[in-house]
């Protein structure tokens, strides 16, 4: 098993004008997510907050896409066959403005990669993100 957590974020400025092609500035903060994967038969994702376990293979609530989206792209990019099952606690609610979503997307690549045992470079993990 591996684990990952990421930070979330805040904008201090700037934050309306970015959708324009402005700069912002914004701060890590000391709240993010911590994600657990260890290797399964399936890919399964668990989120403590919502108290909710989804399989790839039954109907995946539209909240959990874009963390099977990541799982399955990340997989894909190390070459790994095996699934997955990963434990997600955020320490922010969703749509709070924080970054929740991106922040567990970095944790879900950066547990993955340790998992596997592969060194991701920044660049890596961005985009996969």
């Amino acid at each position: 098993m591996s684990e990952a957590w990421a930070p979330c974020k805040v904008i201090l400025v700037g934050e309306h004008f970015v959708v324009h092609g402005s700069y912002s500035l914004v701060l890590a903060i000391d709240k993010g997510c911590l994600c657990k994967a260890q290797i399964s038969d399936e890919i399964v994702i668990k989120s403590e907050n919502l108290n909710l376990e989804v399989k790839e293979k039954e109907f995946i609530p539209k909240v959990f896409k874009p963390l099977f989206e990541v799982c399955k792209s990340t997989l894909d990019y190390l070459k790994e066959k095996r699934g997955v099952k990963l434990v997600i606690k955020t320490q922010v609610n969703p749509s709070s403005g924080l970054g929740s979503s991106a922040s567990c997307s970095v944790a879900i690549v950066l547990a993955l990669a340790k998992l596997f045992n592969h060194e991701l470079k920044e660049e890596e993990v961005f985009n996969l993100a």
